[in-house]
Parts: C-alpha cells; sequence; structure tokens
C-alpha cells in the first residue's frame, strides 16, 4: 500500500477573556513542506479554524463569540469566591473532522498539539482517529507532547509520543500553500530559529525544554523566503524568536537587507526583544526597516521578581532601552508584565503599570503559568497535581490566595486606559464603557495618583528600594490641565 500521512493541527478549549488567537501549526507546516521535498503523499488539515473562514486576518473572535460551550472550571481563589468560568470549544465541528479521516484514508497519522492546557481538543480528535482507523499508527507531538509526554501517553492512545524538536526540518520555512484557510492571508509568521542561548534559561519559560540546542537561521535565507512571500502579497510577518537579537549581526543583516531592497512590508516580533541587546543601531533599523512597534520586556518592577526570573536584563537595561526605541521614533511600544506570580502583589503589579503609563508605554499583560519542564515547575511542586487544563492562564492558577480573581480583572482592563491616554479613547467612535471608568478611577485613586477631590499627585503612589520612578516628570505633568478636565466630566 502507497504511502498516506495525515497531518492534523487540534482546535482547542478556550475561555471568552482569551478568546481566538491565530498562531499557525509551525512544525507542521514545516513537515508539510519537508513532506512535499521528498514526495510524501499528505493530507494537511488545520482544525483550530471554523470552517469556511476564507481569510485570518479578518477578527475570528467574532465568529466565535458563540463558540460551543463545554464545561465551568474552577477559578483562582476558589475557595473563597467560588467563580467559575466557561471553557468554550474553538475549531471545527468533530462531525466536520470525521468526514475529513474518512475522506483522506491515511496509512499513518501525525497529529500535532498545541500548549499544554489546550490538550483536551487533541485528545478528542486521536479518539476519533483511533475509532475509525484503529490499525492505522497515530503518531503525536508538538509543544504538550513534548513538556507533558506521560499525561500525553496515558490520555491520548498514542502509538508513539514524539518529544522535542525535529532535526530534518530546523532549516525549512511553513509552507503556507497547504494551508486553505491561511494560504491567502497577507500575514506570514515565521521562526527564526530553535532554543535559546539564555542560560540558566528564565524561570518561567519552557523553550530550552522543547529545544535544547540554539540554532539562528542565516539572514540570507530569511530574506530570501521574507522576499518571496512579500512578492505574492504578503505585508505582515510576524517574528517569533525567543532571541531575535541573538547573534545581533544576523539581525542587522537582515534588516539592512529589507531596507536595501525597497521591501514595503511590516514586521512585529512577538517574542520582544532582550533589553540589554537593544543597541541605538538595532532600534533605529527595526524602525525604519518596517518594524510598526517593539517589545520590550519588564516582566516586573521589582528587582527581586526580575532576579528571581533569572531575567538576562535588569530594570536599568529596560530604561535604556524604552529611551532608545522612543528616540527611533517607535510610536507604540509595549512592555511585558507578569500577573499572578506566586508571591507577588497588588502594590507590584500597579507600579509596573503605572511605570508604563508614565513613559507612555502600552503595558501588555501577561498572565502567569507554570509550565512543564520550566525552573518554575521544578520549584512549585504544588501544581503537579493538577491536570493541564486547570493551569490555563486564564483561571489565575499561581495568584497568591489573598488575591482575588476579580480585582485581578480589573487590573486588566484599566491597564489598557492610562491617565495620559485616556482622552484618545474619548474621542474614538466607540465609546469607552462607564464601568471601566470607575474602576480605573477607583484604583487611581486607591494608589494615591488621583486624589478624592479629582486632582493628580505629582509624585510616586508606591515606593521600591534603590528605584525611584521619575513619572512624575515629563508627560504627566505636560498632560495635567487634560486629565484634570477629563476627570471632572
Amino acid at each position: 500500500m502507497k504511502r498516506k500521512v495525515l497531518l492534523i493541527s487540534p482546535g482547542y478549549y478556550e475561555f471568552g477573556d482569551y478568546g481566538y488567537h491565530d498562531m499557525p501549526p509551525m512544525g507542521l507546516l514545516k513537515i508539510a513542506k519537508y513532506f512535499k521535498i521528498n514526495n510524501v503523499d499528505f493530507d494537511y488539515y488545520d482544525f483550530s479554524l471554523p470552517p469556511k473562514v476564507g481569510n485570518t486576518s479578518v477578527n475570528l473572535k467574532f465568529i466565535y463569540k458563540n463558540a460551543p460551550f463545554n464545561r465551568y472550571i474552577k477559578c483562582g481563589n476558589f475557595e473563597n469566591e467560588g467563580i467559575l468560568k466557561p471553557q468554550k470549544y474553538y475549531g471545527a465541528p468533530l462531525s466536520l473532522i470525521k468526514q475529513k479521516l474518512l475522506d483522506s484514508k491515511p496509512t499513518e497519522i501525525w497529529l500535532s498539539t498545541g500548549l499544554t492546557y489546550y490538550w483536551e481538543a487533541a485528545r478528542d480528535i486521536a479518539e476519533l482517529c483511533k475509532s475509525l482507523y484503529p490499525h492505522v499508527p497515530l503518531l503525536v507531538g508538538g509543544i504538550y507532547a513534548t513538556l507533558w509526554p506521560q499525561h500525553c501517553n496515558d490520555f491520548l492512545g498514542a502509538d508513539y509520543v514524539h518529544k522535542g524538536p525535529l532535526d530534518d526540518i530546523d532549516d525549512l520555512f511553513p509552507d503556507y500553500s497547504v494551508d486553505s484557510n491561511r494560504k491567502h492571508s497577507t500575514i506570514r509568521t515565521l521562526q527564526l530559529g530553535k532554543g535559546c542561548n539564555v542560560s540558566p534559561p528564565c524561570s518561567f519559560c519552557a523553550v530550552v525544554a522543547m529545544d535544547p540546542k540554539f540554532k539562528a537561521l542565516s539572514a540570507s535565507s530569511l530574506f530570501d523566503y521574507i522576499k518571496t512571500e512579500a512578492d505574492n502579497g504578503v505585508s505582515l510577518f510576524r517574528f517569533w524568536a525567543s532571541q531575535l537579537l541573538v547573534p545581533p549581526g544576523r539581525l542587522i543583516d537582515l534588516l539592512e537587507r529589507i531596507k536595501h531592497s525597497r521591501l514595503k512590508i511590516n514586521m512585529v516580533a512577538s517574542e520582544g526583544v532582550q533589553p540589554s541587546l537593544f543597541t541605538q543601531n538595532i532600534s533605529d533599523l527595526m524602525y525604519s526597516a518596517g518594524f510598526s512597534s517593539v517589545s520590550i520586556p519588564m516582566e516586573s518592577i521589582s528587582d527581586v521578581a526580575v532576579k528571581d526570573f533569572r531575567k538576562p536584563s535588569d530594570f536599568n537595561d529596560y530604561e535604556v532601552a524604552v529611551r532608545r526605541a522612543q528616540q527611533s521614533g517607535f510610536g507604540l511600544i509595549k512592555s511585558f508584565v507578569m500577573l499572578g506570580i506566586p508571591g507577588q502583589t497588588y502594590d507590584e503589579i500597579i507600579h509596573a503599570i503605572v511605570d508604563c503609563w508614565a513613559r507612555d508605554v502600552a503595558p501588555a499583560l501577561h498572565q502567569y503559568t507554570p509550565i512543564p519542564g520550566s525552573f518554575d515547575w521544578e520549584r512549585f511542586t504544588q501544581f503537579h497535581s493538577s491536570s493541564p487544563e486547570e493551569l490555563h492562564p486564564s483561571l489565575w492558577p499561581g495568584a497568591n490566595k489573598d488575591m482575588t480573581v476579580s480585582s485581578l480583572e480589573e487590573i486588566k482592563k484599566i491597564a489598557k486606559i492610562g491617565p495620559v491616554n485616556f482622552y484618545k479613547y474619548i474621542n474614538t467612535e466607540v465609546a469607552v464603557e462607564k464601568e471601566i471608568w470607575q474602576l480605573y478611577r477607583k484604583w487611581m485613586i486607591k494608589y494615591g495618583i488621583l486624589s478624592t477631590a479629582n486632582a493628580y499627585n505629582f509624585k510616586a503612589p508606591l515606593s521600591l528600594t534603590g528605584y525611584v520612578s521619575d513619572w512624575m516628570a515629563g508627560v504627566w505633568s505636560q498632560e495635567s490641565t487634560l486629565i484634570t478636565d477629563l476627570v471632572k466630566s
């Protein structure tokens, strides 16, 4: 019988406050490229998308607004709050999946898995594969299979669970032509290599567990791929690299090639840049070559927390990196801030957000979860008895017991506003919810930024040993009259 491989990417079970996010199955798209090169017959299906989407550049949150309900799961400090969150299924219906499986008639099935807390949808497809093709080998790989292999082996019933990367596809780029929903999209996600060279790795990260060997793709191969895709109409490239700036000469070479070729493209780097390696030259090149924004991780304003994370950069590096990005002309600068870390306090979170506002930086809040394979997983053993889906960030699994889900989610809402930029919301066609404004004002008063008389206090509301924020100067004082008028209104 002729070999016929069926490549599958499953859907996922998600929560309303996260919603749809389009992250292509990069490994599977590279495997498809490898099979093409080696003349292996295969079918490819990404079941994470609803049927007949057509264009993934649209906001699929609206399409998934009425996603099928699955069940309620306990959230955060459940014993004190009793909060349950509705878990919904995002992806193609099982009836459609079943029909595609029957049509394929494979001799082997390769099932990719995403993040560990999305494992249930992979289980559903694995069970369906085994019911339809009990004698066809089922191979499972990907993030969940690598980071939680025993759980994967116990619950998916695969004939083979593959841990780690496939070295044969290291130098290949994803082949979007096999993806019926994405091949005509003007967006491409591409990895710039694998692994990470930070040693020891950051405490919350499991990249090294996924890819122990660090490898950076060459500037010439990256440019050739980008130019080919751009010539075919792609306008936005999302770089996925744990170490975008390593080696620094590689990114400089790539950006110089893009500038010289006069490609009209936009670029973003989802994983951000390492502040200590972010030189003024690199910042200027990123801006002039087409980066529409830059993400600079702060993680926490606490120097104790940053050291605990084993980050390769400190707060001084972060401050300098932000100034360099602003000097280059970046209008949108994002700063990663962690929420719900064991031992974290409300003051620490709010202080970080306020500091972002003061620098005219957008806080990008990342809800924390312990990841198998990371250093945190080894030291926070209280999570080892949890089932993977219970560790979804939306459930606040790591937050302190004295923190409430309602307060943490209030913080998420107000972080999007910021005192200086609030007028931008008012001048838009979509009005800011009154509830959000009230939450915002409540927290501003609580942390001493706003007095009960609607007057702004130009002094740091919180203190941090060894660091005094300069947020009381600059943009805050410049906008004080406008802000006071808005508050009174």
